[in-house]
């Protein structure tokens, strides 16, 4: 019994890890002159930068 506990954590955690993993990679496609690697910006980030943009446009 405890042996089908501590398997079904190690499976769940996996699972969570495998998902917090998927979520965090960049996203990467291949191209004529190799892969390409797009790194995603955060959206909290890309709102201060957009308004910073603003701020200076002014």
């Amino acid at each position: 019994m405890f042996f089908i506990i501590i398997s079904g954590a190690l499976t769940f955690s996996s699972a969570v890890t495998l998902a917090f993993l998927a979520l965090r990679a960049p996203e990467a496609y291949e191209t004529e002159h190799g892969l390409q690697v797009v790194h995603r910006i955060p959206k909290q980030r890309d709102s201060t930068q957009l308004s910073e943009a603003l701020a200076q446009a002014r």
